[in-house]
């Protein structure tokens, strides 16, 4: 969906917040009190008020409202939230500092006098009653609300023990229907919490560190707070019920590290990171420098989150799905670590520049995974080049069955879109998934490309700035470079693969055949491989129009599939939908119960396979966990099932 930013962020700016969350598990939703700390933004034209010259502002300052009354508005972006109150805080200029970072109860303090507000779809407007600029505009506001229990910002979901969990989860709305705020990338503030929650839950929060913790009459209050100065796109929060366990710190220069997980889990937790987590980190800072953040906490999500991981400052979420044993998801969490640098530390602005810090995450896990694992050169050069070999292999396949204007890149070259939204001109990010992330922009990739061809102006001679932006960014298709690109013929991991492909291709032509006795099948010329060539098998499988039952059965039992990673499942749950295994059917509604951050593919290929079976299976498996599904999961299955009707 489109995500208008409205706040008037040329006019105030919000430099600090200070929330007070009260959990309400029973009713999935947050008592809360936000305070404002705001700053008007001075022009060439404007630097104070003339209000008491009879100064009426300019028609970007005052609106006319339905009253007939002219004053200043300040506008706050918001979604689905209850409003009860805003009011003016009365904090003389030396208080305001001694009030911020204090773990002081804000909402505890008197408001002076109420303001006027306007709730919308999108937007929270206030305004005072009387005549106003944006100079003589209260400079600290109080706001009373409530989140609602179908607040998209948040999940309210069981865990893996049957806990009730809430967190935010990285919405197309951000954190708008947790707290009314400022979204352009220009807003970006300190704030600090206060979170109230039932004696047994623990919360995680972004802040900067480990919170200040009390309890009181059953109930236990948690503080955090951050002096980085981030847009509130970034906040981070989660309340459950977990074990804790504290990663023991090799190296000094390292973040702190703490693992979270329902206690079921909490073993296979540490089994998987325990170990990787400090080599990981290490390696990457070798690379890129001190990790950004001070701490680093890693949540084990319910199995309804919709991704294997996301990265916030502080605080990294991970799907069950990467906890398989045997250490080979682990270079997804490598993936999230190096976020804190490119998507954190910088940012995408919107969507369409998303593409630049998940290519830089994704090109740099492999890199440290082979490290961590202790290849050497040349099995560390193989791996690269077979896992690359795979994503082309996935995006070739991906590209065919996409509309041209998905496709492209950068599709907005640059341009803002404008709506008139709430009565306000806003601006539109188009398909606004976790718009505003970092807290720098990614723009300065412009100002690199002209420094590096200035450094080799001979490469002008073979491509130009242009040529990049026009090739890479702003056509559909695949650039030539990739479509050229071959895997080296040395490598020895591929080589495996295309060998162990041509045997199951002829094992599969003669079980294909009919023939009067029952056919023994010998393994002794087969092969064990490593996930990754076990993926790029399927793969290759995938490609056959026919597969005997016989041969499904036989992959199964020679590769042990029910233990495999997820990522090889997929593919061979990818072969029992094409070609109806039901032998498997059980172990396919299983997959799709606990993986859902393998993303609703399977469930587009059960629903879509003109299969009654298959497609009850995904109409059962659906309907035992839409009410926890993460919106966007659950409107496009829902779209799949109608178009399929």
């Amino acid at each position: 969906e489109d995500l208008p930013l409205l706040s008037n962020v040329c006019d105030i700016l919000i430099r600090h917040y200070n929330f007070k969350f009260e959990c309400k598990f029973e009713e999935k939703c947050f008592n809360c009190n936000v305070i404002l700390f705001l700053e008007p933004v001075p022009t060439e034209s404007e630097q104070t008020c003339k209000c008491a010259d009879g100064f009426e502002g300019t028609s970007s300052e005052r609106n006319m409202l339905n009253s007939g009354t002219s004053s200043f508005l300040f506008i706050l972006d918001c979604h689905q939230v209850q409003v009860n109150s805003v009011a003016e805080v009365d904090l003389s200029v030396s208080e305001v500092d001694s009030f911020k970072f204090n773990n002081l109860d804000a909402s505890l303090h008197s408001a002076t006098s109420s303001l006027c507000f306007q709730l919308s779809e999108w937007s929270l407007k206030i305004w005072t009653a009387k005549r106003s600029c944006k100079f003589c505009f209260p400079k600290v506001i109080k706001i009373s609300y409530q989140t609602l229990p179908s607040c998209p910002s948040l999940l309210w979901v069981k865990d893996q023990d049957g806990k009730p969990s809430v967190f935010t989860y990285g919405a197309a709305v951000n954190n708008r229907s947790l707290f009314p705020c400022q979204e352009p990338p220009v807003a970006m503030a300190t704030w600090e919490a206060i979170v109230n929650v039932i004696d047994s839950a623990t919360v995680l929060m972004s802040g900067d560190n480990e919170p200040l913790i009390s309890s009181d009459k059953g109930l236990t209050q948690f503080y955090f707070y951050t002096k980085k100065i981030l847009p509130l796109s970034t906040l981070c929060l989660a309340i459950g019920f977990w074990q804790e366990h504290l990663v023991t710190q090799k190296y000094i220069s390292s973040p702190k590290c703490r693992i979270f997980s329902p206690p079921s889990l909490i073993n296979l937790a540490i089994l998987e990171l325990f170990e990787y987590v400090p080599y990981c980190l290490k390696i990457i800072e070798d690379m890129l420098g001190s990790y950004p953040f001070s701490r680093i906490d890693f949540l084990v999500v319910p199995p309804t989150f919709g991704s294997l991981g996301m990265a916030s400052p502080n605080m990294i979420f991970l799907s069950q799905s990467l906890l398989v044993g045997d250490g080979s998801m682990c270079s997804r969490v490598a993936h999230e670590i190096s976020h804190g640098w490119f998507g954190l530390l910088i940012g995408a602005l919107d969507w369409t520049e998303e593409w630049l810090s998940e290519g830089f995450a994704t090109f740099i896990e492999d890199c440290v995974h082979i490290w961590v694992i202790n290849m050497n050169e040349s099995e560390g050069n193989d791996y690269r080049e077979l896992k690359s070999h795979i994503r082309k292999k996935i995006l070739l396949s991906e590209v065919e069955n996409t509309e041209n204007v998905l496709q492209v890149m950068r599709s907005s070259k640059g341009k803002i879109d404008k709506n008139l939204v709430d009565g306000v001109e806003a601006t539109v990010l188009k398909n606004g998934q976790n718009p505003l992330k970092g807290f720098m922009q990614v723009h300065y990739i412009k100002e690199f490309l002209s420094m590096y061809f200035r450094h080799f102006p001979y490469i002008k001679n073979i491509f130009t700035i242009n040529d990049i932006y026009e090739n890479w960014l702003h056509n559909s298709g695949i650039p030539e470079a990739i479509l050229n690109s071959s895997i080296s013929k040395n490598n020895q991991l591929f080589s495996e693969v295309v060998d162990e492909t041509e045997k199951w291709i002829k094992l599969n032509k003669f079980l294909l055949k009919k023939l009067p006795k029952r056919k023994i099948v010998s393994y002794d010329n087969f092969s064990q491989m490593t996930p990754e060539q076990m993926i790029l098998l399927l793969e290759n499988l995938l490609e056959l129009d026919l597969l005997s039952v016989q041969t499904l059965k036989c992959l199964n039992d020679f590769f042990n599939l029910k233990d495999s990673n997820p990522e090889v499942q997929h593919r061979w749950f990818e072969l029992v939908v094409k070609h109806k295994y039901r032998n498997e059917y059980p172990a396919l509604k299983l997959f799709l119960t606990n993986h859902l951050a393998m993303g609703v593919y399977l469930y587009g290929e059960m629903i879509f396979s003109r299969n009654a079976t298959l497609k009850r299976i995904a109409q059962e498996c659906f309907d035992s966990m839409e009410s926890e599904m993460e919106p966007n999961y659950k409107k496009t299955i829902l779209q799949m099932i109608s178009d399929s009707a």
